[in-house]
């Protein structure tokens, strides 16, 4: 390679520090391999980690510490003299700046924290941190790549880039939005921006909607970082927040706004099985927001999708013994890839009973019937009961609204039940057109 570009045109090798399996590459034969690269004329050695069989970690997600193969980087630098590029995980520019202080590295390498804000050199060098829009380390980026796009949950200009540009408007409006989660919130931040006179409704008390809690399980708390973004944007661009107030007819006759942008996101969904009343049993959305100590000691999670099976380590972490029902092959099928194999990881771990393909038949006080391949049986002695089996849209508002405005829109899941990336997606494409 060097005798075909030359002696001034740089080369740059990516290299695995440790491959993380049984038989892989570790850092004492890379570190060898670093040697005999710098010796043959690589300008520049740029570690990352795994291959293909420790792929979970190779996007390392929430459940990874941030700055996961710095080490490894590290150890290479103290064997060569060429410059060493860190990866890993390395989410901010903060830890980035304080990777080369410490002199780990050299340089640093992002991918997901440059596709939620590809932007972040120039705010950091601007000092506007608090206006990076930080990634939050849901993959959500590597599973849309593999269908041919990219996206991202906390930035729907990512891959839209065509389709999003900020465009001052001529006809400022009032606009009400209803509901302060992301997709709401998010509406609101690009509303403002492109001058329209906005005003937020929640319901409760703090902003952030269902995403809050969904910043409860273990590992997740980076959720927030998003939330407190948001949160950040529309007070710094003077958007009205009502909170504690639930919006009603009656609130528009005074003010008459021109749009109203419905973002009440979902309700947890209860089936009609027999015996859920008798059962006492709670939602997702109580078991993450109740003390601990109020829910008992042996719980059931009935559903273990991505949702029951979070509330899953959530409550083995408080302690709780947890028995976790899922009707299909497997738990977490609807996650990301690499947060399905921590989360079942997590699980195991920590004794938590997983019964799959078992379809729940029947509630009761402190037991269930439950259908497997092989029989109907009843589990029992169980003090709580917590059902994580979908979401319905809270519509309620909106169809009340029918009518009574120019202008109505309903976003996120308040149109149906999805994740955070749509909500956030939908906000945007309402906020572009009015």
């Amino acid at each position: 390679m060097r005798s075909r570009v030359g002696p001034d045109f740089p080369i740059i090798c990516r290299l695995s520090g440790d491959e993380y399996v049984d038989g892989g590459l570790r850092i004492k034969e890379t570190k060898q391999i670093a040697k005999i690269l710098e010796k043959e004329g690589a300008n520049a050695l740029h570690v990352s980690a795994c291959n293909a069989a420790s792929g979970y970690l190779n996007h390392p997600p929430y459940y990874v510490e941030e700055g996961v193969f710095v080490h490894l980087a590290r150890a290479i630098k103290s064997e060569v003299g060429i410059p060493v590029i860190a990866v890993g995980r390395i989410r901010n520019p903060v830890m980035a700046d304080q990777i080369i202080r410490d002199g780990k590295a050299d340089l640093v390498s992002m991918g997901r924290a440059l596709i939620a804000d590809p932007h972040m050199p120039k705010k950091a060098k601007e000092g506007r941190f608090e206006e990076i829009i930080p990634c939050i380390s849901c993959n959500r980026c590597i599973q849309t790549l593999r269908k041919g796009v990219v996206r991202c949950a906390v930035n729907p200009e990512t891959g839209n880039e065509g389709q999003f540009g900020l465009l001052e408007t001529d006809r400022p409006k009032k606009v009400w939005i209803v509901g302060g989660g992301p997709g709401g919130l998010k509406a609101a931040e690009i509303a403002a921006q492109r001058g329209h006179q906005v005003t937020v409704f929640e319901k409760a008390h703090r902003l952030g909607g269902r995403m809050r809690l969904a910043a409860v399980p273990p590992k997740k708390e980076v959720l927030n970082d998003f939330n407190d973004y948001l949160e950040r944007r529309v007070k710094g661009l003077g958007i009205t927040l009502e909170l504690g107030r639930e919006l009603t007819v009656d609130m528009l006759r005074p003010v008459k706004p021109d749009v109203v942008i419905v973002a009440t996101g979902a309700l947890p969904y209860f089936p009609d099985w027999k015996g859920v009343e008798e059962s006492g049993a709670i939602s997702v959305d109580d078991a993450l927001s109740r003390r601990a100590e109020d829910i008992g000691r042996r719980v059931l999670v009935v559903g273990g999708g991505g949702v029951g099976a979070e509330t899953a380590d959530y409550l083995s972490e408080m302690g709780k013994e947890v028995t976790l029902v899922e009707m299909l092959e497997e738990i977490a099928s609807d996650l990301v890839g690499h947060l399905k194999h921590y989360l079942s990881q997590r699980l195991k771990q920590k004794g938590v009973t997983i019964l799959t393909s078992s379809k729940v038949k029947e509630l009761g006080k402190g037991y269930a019937v439950v259908e497997d391949a092989a029989a109907v049986r009843r589990i029992d002695g169980f003090d709580a009961m917590v059902l994580a089996v979908g979401s319905v849209s809270d519509d309620r508002i909106a169809k009340i609204l029918e009518g009574k405005v120019p202008e109505l829109y309903v976003i996120g899941d308040a149109s149906q039940p999805r994740e955070a990336l749509e909500a956030v997606y939908e906000g945007e494409e309402v906020a572009m057109k009015i």
